[in-house]
This record gives structure tokens, C-alpha cells and sequence, in this order.
């Protein structure tokens, strides 16, 4: 894309966001403020496990844990940390509209932020969090750099993964509700770019990565588990989650990324799997140049 270009571009999606939390966000709302258990239970899931994984390793109770969330929207994911009863939520996004809704629940922190340049002291929040956003921006990779800068413990990033079925099942352009011209590319990630990013960035500080690749279709999940009486769904879709996760997780068209900056001595973050331990067994093999520094952390 041509450079002159780039600042008509960014005013065009930052314009369609406004909009978009400016106009009626009942549809969010709702989402966001539901009290039924099945809602609650798909909407809420990848953030739990990030979280829960998050706590296992750092060995922290929830109300230690500082929380920022970038690209926060409404503030939907900052709610969920707050019924989790962590510390401070902040939550940060570049629409003023965004922020002055998100300032109407209590409890939650807003800040008007880019998050390719967020105005926060590195190491200044214990947990900076991502769900569904970094795709959103133009660089992606700056957004989650700078989520590493500002995180004194860790990184919970939540994403579209790549593969085949993301290829088959996902979308490749989105474009904006109230500004059909504006689109973003949806950005896919890896446990390997995550990886490397990660050590490009930290260099050889001591860190644990955990990349999960999980399976989430909500409407789908949604419309299936309809055929069940309605005491029956929220195990329904516990269990079709279940069978897909043991069955073929592997396929799994998102991540949960879980990165921890200096974990405790010995912290273990589950066990690799067959493909992880093959690949761990061959760069152990490999020779290492005589300049190569030691490669510390683990996954």
C-alpha cells in the first residue's frame, strides 16, 4: 500500500469504530451483561482458560494480579476479570465512544489508547490481556511487542489461528458494521511466530510460553445445542467442546497464547505433545554455532 495512502486508511477505521460504539450497542450490551449460563459459559471459556493457565504457572490468587486489556471495546473482557476479582482493570481502545460506555461499569478503569503505542510504563501491569483485537490493527505484531513491554508478569493473547481449517471455515476480510468500505485483514498466528516474536523481543530473559490451539464456534455450538431441552445445553455444549478438544484439537481454529515473563523456578505449564517433543528432541540434536547463545525458557 502506497505510504501516502496509510493516514487516510487509519482515519477510516478509526471513523468506523466510532461510529460502530457510538450508534446502538445493544446487541454488546446484552452479550456482555447476560445471565444465562450458556451464554456466559461460550462467551467467557477461551478467556478462562487463558487465565487459568495464567494463575497456574505464576502461582498468584486472582486479587494480586493488576489487569490491562487492549482493544477493549465495550469492556466485555475487562467485566470478566472483574467477576474473577482481580486487582485494577484497565481497559484501553482508541474509540472515545468505546471508552465512554465502558466507563459506565463500575469497577473498570477505561483509557483512550492505541494499542501499537500504549501511554503505560513497561512492567507497569501485572497481566495485559487480547481477545479478537490484535487482527484489527494494521500491525499486529507492534501491538503485541508492546503488550510484552507493558507486562511486569504476562500476556494472555486470544486470536485466530492459522490452518487448514481456519482456511476452510474462517474469514479472511472483515469489514466494518456501519462503514461497509473500511475492512481489515484477519491476521492468523502460530505457536511458532508467537515464539519468536516473544524471544526477539525479550531476548534471553527467562520465559515460559503455552500455546493452546482450541476449537471455538459459538454459533454453531449455539444453534446445535437448541435441539436440547434447555437444562440440558450448557452440558450439551460442555461436552460437544469436549469431544472436539480430545478428538482433534490440534485443528483447532483459535489460540490462547499464554506467555510468562520469569516464571517461578521449576513452573511447569502441562505437558508438550508428541509434535512439541519431537521438535524440542531435534534442535537439541542440531549443533549450535560456537557464538549461539543457550536457548532458556521452555513451552
Amino acid at each position: 500500500m502506497s505510504e501516502h495512502l496509510e493516514p487516510k486508511v487509519a482515519v477510516d477505521q478509526r471513523r468506523s469504530f466510532e461510529e460502530r460504539y457510538g450508534s446502538s450497542t445493544e446487541d454488546l450490551e446484552h452479550l456482555h451483561g447476560t445471565t444465562d449460563p450458556l451464554v456466559r459459559y461460550l462467551r467467557d471459556r477461551r478467556l478462562d482458560i487463558g487465565l487459568r493457565e495464567f494463575l497456574a504457572v505464576v502461582g498468584l490468587e486472582p486479587e494480586a494480579v493488576t489487569v490491562l486489556v487492549v482493544c477493549a471495546g465495550l469492556g466485555g473482557e475487562g467485566s470478566f476479570f472483574l467477576r474473577r476479582q482481580c486487582g485494577a482493570v484497565l481497559v484501553a481502545d482508541f474509540s472515545f465512544n468505546a471508552m465512554a460506555k465502558a466507563s459506565q461499569t463500575p469497577g473498570l478503569i477505561p483509557l483512550v489508547a492505541d494499542a501499537e503505542q500504549l501511554p503505560v510504563g513497561s512492567g507497569s501491569v501485572d497481566l495485559v490481556v487480547v481477545q479478537d483485537g490484535l487482527h484489527h490493527l494494521r500491525r499486529p505484531t507492534v501491538g503485541f511487542t508492546e503488550m510484552l513491554r507493558v507486562a511486569r508478569h504476562g500476556v494472555i493473547m486470544i486470536e485466530p489461528h492459522t490452518g487448514a481449517v481456519a482456511a476452510a471455515l474462517g474469514t479472511r476480510w472483515e469489514r466494518a458494521t456501519t462503514a461497509p468500505d473500511v475492512v481489515n485483514y484477519v491476521f492468523r498466528w502460530d505457536a511458532g511466530l508467537v515464539e519468536q516474536l516473544t524471544r526477539s523481543y525479550l531476548l534471553q530473559e527467562e520465559v515460559l510460553l503455552r500455546s493452546l490451539r482450541i476449537w471455538d464456534h459459538r454459533r454453531s455450538v449455539t444453534s446445535l445445542v437448541q435441539r436440547v431441552p434447555v437444562e440440558g445445553r450448557l452440558r450439551a455444549a460442555k461436552a460437544v467442546y469436549g469431544v472436539l478438544q480430545r478428538g482433534a484439537g490440534g485443528l483447532g481454529n483459535m489460540m490462547v497464547a499464554v506467555i510468562v515473563r520469569n516464571p517461578p523456578p521449576g513452573a511447569v505449564s502441562g505437558a508438550p505433545g508428541l509434535r512439541a517433543r519431537v521438535v524440542n528432541g531435534i534442535r537439541r540434536l542440531r549443533p549450535r554455532p560456537p557464538y549461539a547463545a543457550e536457548d532458556h525458557g521452555g513451552h
